[in-house]
C-alpha cells in the first residue's frame, strides 16, 4: 500500500536555511579535471561538501506524521513519470510510501535536512548537493526543445542563431527570414527564460551558461506553465521547455517545436547520440553509510532503472542504459558527462 501525502518540508526546520549555506560556502568548485567534462553541464562526482560531524552522525528523521517505511521528494516531471514504478514495487514489497511532488529545492532541502531517504532532480547535481554519503542515480535525459509562437514560420535555428536570439544579438524576427515577420524593426525578439535551478549545471546553461548574458530584455518566469502561456500568446516569443511539459499544456498552450542543426528533439536516437544540444538530465538519490542508508530505497532505485525502458513510449526520455550504449559518461549509476 503507498501513502502519498505532503511532508511539508521548509516550514518545520529552522536549520534548513543555516544548513544551505553552509552547504554552499564549504562545497569545493569544480576544476574541470575529469576529461569530458564540461562545468556548464555537469559538475566533479569526486567532490563532496563538508558538513559538521553532528549532520554526518545524523539518521534520517521523517517529517511526515503517519509511520511510513520510505520517504520521498520528486521534482515535478519525475514526480508523475515515476509514480507508477513507486506503486508497483508499494504493492509488491507491501510497504508504505510517502511522497512529496515538488521541485528540485525542494528536494535538495530535505536532503540537506536528512528527512527523507531519496530526492528527485530536473537537473545534474551541482557541487552544493554533493552531501555525504549522498549517491545520484540517473534514470534518463530528456531534451529541452526550442519554442516558438505559432505565427512565427521558423521551423529550424543553428544553434549559433539560437544563442543569439536568447542572447540579445539578434534583437528582431528581421534577423530570421525564416519566420515570415516583415523584414523591419517591428517585431522585436521577445525572449522568455526560466532560469531555475541556478546553483545547478545542465539545463538552460546550455543555451548560455551564464543568466547575465541573456537579453536584457528578456522576460523571466518561474513556471513552466508561465514559460508555455507566455510562447503561447506573444507572437515574437521564443523560449523552451522538455516535451514531456509542452505535450501536457498542449491543450491550453499551443507552442510550435524548432530543429536545431536539423536535429529534432523528438528524435530519440539523436538525443542519445548527443546530436542535439539541450537536455535536462534527471536524477535521484540514496544513501549510503549505517545511520542513513536503508537498503529498501536502494531497491526502489534498483527497480526504477530495471523498469526505466518502460517510460520512454510516453515520456520521449532517453535512459540511461540507452545513454552507456552511445558513449556517454558514467560514475557509478550517475551521468558525468557526454558522449566520448
Amino acid at each position: 500500500m503507498i501513502n502519498i501525502q505532503s511532508i511539508h518540508t521548509f516550514t518545520r526546520a529552522v536549520l534548513a536555511p543555516l544548513l544551505w549555506v553552509f552547504v554552499f560556502f564549504s562545497s569545493n568548485v569544480f576544476a574541470d579535471d575529469l576529461p569530458g567534462m564540461a562545468d556548464i553541464a555537469f559538475t566533479n562526482p569526486t567532490v563532496v561538501a563538508s558538513m559538521p560531524d553532528e549532520w554526518v552522525k545524523q539518521g534520517i528523521r521523517y517529517e511526515t506524521e503517519q509511520t511510513v517505511d520510505l520517504a520521498l521528494t520528486l521534482d515535478q516531471q519525475l514526480y508523475p513519470i515515476l509514480m507508477p514504478f513507486i506503486q508497483e514495487f508499494a504493492a509488491r514489497e507491501q510497504i508504505k510510501i510517502a511522497i512529496e511532488e515538488g521541485t528540485c529545492g525542494v528536494s535538495a532541502g530535505a536532503l540537506a535536512r536528512k528527512t527523507v531517504d531519496m530526492g528527485g532532480f530536473c537537473c545534474p547535481p551541482g557541487d552544493i548537493d554533493r552531501l555525504p554519503g549522498l549517491r545520484f542515480h540517473t534514470i534518463a535525459i530528456g531534451a529541452l526543445a526550442v519554442i516558438t509562437n505559432p505565427l512565427n514560420n521558423t521551423k529550424d535555428l543553428s544553434l549559433a542563431k539560437v544563442r543569439e536570439l536568447f542572447g540579445g544579438q539578434i534583437s528582431h524576427w528581421a534577423g530570421v527570414p525564416t519566420s515570415g515577420f516583415r523584414k523591419d524593426h517591428s517585431s522585436p525578439v521577445q525572449a522568455v527564460t526560466r532560469q531555475h535551478c541556478a546553483p545547478r549545471p545542465g539545463h538552460w546553461k546550455l543555451i548560455i551558461s551564464d543568466k547575465e548574458k541573456f537579453s536584457p530584455t528578456a522576460l523571466g518566469v518561474s513556471a513552466i506553465n508561465d514559460m508555455l502561456n507566455a510562447v503561447a500568446k506573444y507572437p515574437f516569443s521564443v523560449g523552451y521547455e522538455t516535451l514531456w511539459h509542452i505535450k501536457g499544456h498542449a491543450d491550453s498552450a499551443k507552442v510550435n517545436i524548432l530543429t536545431v542543426d536539423g536535429v529534432n528533439p523528438h528524435d530519440l536516437h539523436a538525443v542519445a547520440a548527443g546530436r542535439y544540444p539541450f537536455y535536462r538530465v534527471f536524477n535521484v538519490t540514496t544513501w549510503e553509510g549505517p545511520e542513513v542508508q536503508d537498503p529498501m530505497a536502494d531497491k526502489l532505485v534498483a527497480y526504477m532503472l530495471a523498469n526505466s525502458e518502460r517510460i520512454r513510449p510516453m515520456t520521449g526520455l532517453v535512459t540511461a542504459d540507452t545513454l552507456r550504449d552511445n558513449g556517454w559518461q558514467f560514475v557509478g549509476n550517475e551521468l558525468t558527462g557526454g558522449p566520448r
